[in-house]
């Protein structure tokens, strides 16, 4: 079949859009093209009317022929798609981009089953995408307080910060970059010893290059390597950060337009104290800003034993011929057991509250790999990956990972039978945006379970420490030398940034992640209620892509043609 004729021919139907150009339960997903906003609209008359309400000042939609094709999921899904671009000249004038899926009807006819949309640009700026390492450095303004005035003040140095800050420097904003640590990367570094990435090496890149390249880097990043990886970039693209510093406060001054910083800086091993001002504040402080969730078990004090949360573990060696417990089995636990298995501890239990979806590594792999890989740019891999509803990311990873699983039933069959409780319909989306764990990319320690190495306590809950170890709501009293408690992070950015604002803010801040009806993800990457601020966050990928809208919509104000939300 003429994938391209389809394509032009129903990419037409956007000038003009009608009930006869959507199927029903059509979707439309805009990253600022046209809302302004990140929204998601579903059914054919939404869409319609959302559309003609604001789709105006556009130039024509241009097919890329090239992108054209027949996009295919397993062996019964498939429908046609395209790229295209498109400009739209109200302010701020912005080029654009879009894909559009199309998938045949009874009557022979193509209609349009989803509609993507997000700005590429902003029109008369430098490219977002684009920082060129080595051309100008001498030139760039070093990073310096004394001035003491920024366009825009990043707190925190992760894969969010970082990415944010060298978005500003591709657009010329006046910038600078926190971070507490008192290198770039020690937010891996400080890690336990044998943490790595759960994802391919290619989920981890940094914007403007393969920050870790194949044949120089592991498939399954080690903590050492991110950390060297990003400082490395850090340096490399002469990104604006000044380590060993804090924000403590902040402050919306309503006369200066400004956000009022007070930030405690390290200068010869002193600490000292600036105010500084800014006109935008973005925020990234990571997952849970490692403020650690640790539930109240009573008689704590009884306990001889040692005790500890994950943000706290690096190494089992110590322990070695020991007894442990951890409390917990998403991805941070069962990487302390295997940690504890390396190590040779005498028993190890796993205490199990939930159920929990476990996704062994070689199913997930082909489904990121797909669009995550060597030879697929990553600029194109993000914008098929990342502009996908959040919705229709669900029902195909649901999908894929059934099929995997379905042909290995005796993996699941093995760990119940060890007393693990699956969650087998478990959704990766939900997992990762709106329950913030319980959940596991399998490396290798559900088959340690299933063998009996490592004990699941999953028929009851700890209700005391006793002198040697916890008593459980069964009766059952387990020993044990250490207890690791990896009960996750405050996952609600809100409530860190409440603390270092304070006051009337606090009341206009949306709530960090989650999801919301639409699908998008709650808090972040837009505008929150309240002048200049900013939640910026996520894992390597969406850090990766979602900063270029961030750095956009802030030059976007400070050329004082902000984005109108819809």
């Amino acid at each position: 079949m003429n994938c391209v004729a389809v394509a032009q021919h129903c990419l037409a139907y956007l000038s003009e859009p009608g009930p006869s150009h959507f199927i029903v339960d059509a979707i439309w997903r805009d990253i600022l093209a046209f809302t302004g906003n990140f929204r998601t609209f579903y059914g054919s008359d939404r869409i319609i009317s959302a559309w003609r309400q604001h789709c105006k000042g556009v130039s024509t939609f241009i097919i890329h022929p090239e992108t054209a094709r027949v996009a295919r999921f397993g062996p019964s899904i498939a429908w046609v798609e395209a790229t295209f671009e498109f400009e739209v000249s109200s302010e701020p004038a912005r080029s654009c981009a879009g894909i559009i899926s199309l998938v045949p009807t009874n009557e022979d006819t193509w209609k349009i089953w989803m509609l993507r949309t997000w700005v590429e640009n902003l029109q008369a700026c430098t490219n977002v995408d684009a920082l060129h390492p080595g051309i100008s450095l001498a030139e760039r303004r070093k990073p310096d307080l004394k001035a003491g005035d920024f366009e825009c003040v990043v707190v925190g140095a992760g894969q969010a910060g970082l990415s944010t800050a060298g978005r500003l420097e591709a657009l010329g904003v006046n910038y600078i970059l926190l971070e507490s640590n008192a290198n770039i990367g020690d937010n891996w570094r400080n890690r336990f010893d044998s943490a790595r990435l759960h994802t391919p090496r290619n989920m981890a890149q940094l914007p403007f290059e393969r920050t870790f390249a194949a044949g120089t880097h592991s498939q399954w990043l080690s903590k050492d390597e991110l950390a060297d990886g990003y400082e490395n970039w850090a340096k490399k693209y002469g990104i604006r950060v000044l380590t060993s510093t804090t924000l403590k406060k902040a402050r919306w001054d309503s006369h200066l337009q400004a956000w009022v910083l007070i930030v405690w800086y390290n200068v010869d091993n002193i600490l000292e104290e600036k105010t500084i001002t800014t006109q935008h504040l973005v925020l990234a402080l990571g997952a849970g800003s490692q403020v650690p969730r640790m539930p109240s078990i009573p008689d704590r004090s009884a306990y001889s034993g040692e005790i500890l949360h994950s943000v706290t573990y690096r190494s089992s060696e110590k322990w070695k011929g020991k007894h442990a417990i951890v409390l917990g089995t998403g991805n941070t636990a069962h990487d302390v057991v295997e940690d504890m298995l390396s190590a040779s501890l005498a028993s190890i239990t796993m205490v199990q509250r939930n159920p929990t979806l476990i996704i062994p590594q070689d199913h997930l792999v082909p489904l990121l790999e797909h669009l995550h890989n060597d030879t697929i740019p990553i600029e194109l891999g993000d914008r098929l990956d990342m502009t996908m509803p959040t919705r229709i990311t669900s029902a195909l990873a649901k999908l894929g990972l059934a099929v995997a699983a379905a042909r290995e039933s005796h993996r699941y069959d093995d760990l119940e039978r060890a007393g693990f409780k699956l969650d087998r319909n478990g959704d990766i989306i939900e997992a990762l945006y709106v329950r913030l764990g319980g959940h596991y990319l399998d490396k290798g320690v559900s088959h340690e379970i299933a063998a009996g190495k490592v004990r699941i306590k999953s028929d009851a809950q700890p209700v005391s420490f006793t002198s040697t170890g916890l008593l459980f709501s069964d009766g059952e009293a387990i020993d044990a030398d250490v207890v690791v408690f990896c009960t996750g992070f405050v996952g609600n950015m809100r409530e860190i940034a409440a603390e270092m604002i304070g006051g009337e803010a606090t009341d206009h801040l949306e709530d960090f992640w989650g999801l919301d009806m639409e699908g998008e993800v709650r808090g972040a990457y837009k505008p929150l209620g309240y002048p200049g601020l900013w939640f910026m966050g996520g894992d390597c990928s969406m850090a990766r892509f979602y900063s270029r809208f961030v750095a956009l919509q802030v030059k976007a104000c400070l050329k004082g043609q902000p984005f109108k939300s819809y």
